[in-house]
């Protein structure tokens, strides 16, 4: 898959940061986090179990400052967790319709 947050020219990038694209998606109970730099191949993955998970996914992007969040379609996040997203500034945030999302 080719988002905008998979760019691999050198030129284009922060040397100095990596270039992280997480993703996000619900598991039966949990919520799973997982996060690439395919400049580097550094691959991470995490799960979350908490009440207030959208509060602990916005701690973990800002923790982890990705250049581009993938989420599905069909997750349904609040008006709010949308508007956190924007004040970050600089991630992109891409919706996906894939059965690799599904419960």
């Amino acid at each position: 898959m080719v988002t905008p947050g998979t760019v691999i020219d050198p030129n284009m990038l922060d040397e100095k940061r990596n270039n992280y694209v997480m993703t996000i998606a619900p598991t039966e109970e949990n919520w799973g986090i997982a996060y690439v730099d395919i400049m580097v191949g550094d691959l991470k993955a995490t799960y979350l179990e908490n009440l207030n998970v959208e509060e602990t996914i916005i701690d973990e992007i800002i923790k982890i400052a990705p250049s581009e969040i993938i989420i599905s379609e069909a997750d349904t996040f609040s008006a709010g967790f949308y508007e956190m997203i924007d004040k970050l500034g600089t991630i992109s945030l891409t919706k996906h319709y894939s059965k690799a999302f599904q419960k």
